[in-house]
C-alpha cells in the first residue's frame, strides 16, 4: 500500500498558497514513496475517480448531512467559509 487518501479530512485549496514539495530534502526511501504516490495520483482515471468519491463524501457532509460522514468529516462549509474570509484579508 502507498498510502490512504482521507477524503473526509479535504481542506479548501486557494490559489497561489499551496506550496510545491522539494523531493530532494528528503531520505531516498521516503523520495521514492512520494514519487509512487505522485504517480499514481497523477493518473487520469485515479484523478476522475478521486474526484467522484470526493463530490460524494462532500455532499453526504453538507447537502444530506449523513451522521456516519458528518461525524467522521471536516465541517467542509466552515471550512470554505474560513478560506473565503482569507481570500478576502489578502485582497485588502
Amino acid at each position: 500500500m502507498l498510502g490512504v487518501i482521507l477524503l473526509n479530512n479535504m481542506i479548501p485549496l486557494i490559489d497561489g498558497v499551496a506550496l510545491n514539495i522539494d523531493f530532494s530534502q528528503y531520505d531516498k526511501h521516503y523520495v521514492n514513496l512520494l514519487t509512487k504516490q505522485y504517480r499514481c495520483l497523477s493518473n487520469k482515471e485515479a484523478i476522475e475517480k478521486i474526484n467522484k468519491i470526493a463530490n460524494t463524501v462532500y455532499k453526504e457532509v453538507t447537502e444530506h448531512q449523513n451522521p456516519f460522514f458528518v461525524s467522521l468529516s471536516c465541517d467542509f462549509k466552515k471550512l470554505e467559509d474560513a478560506a473565503n474570509q482569507y481570500i478576502l484579508n489578502l485582497e485588502d
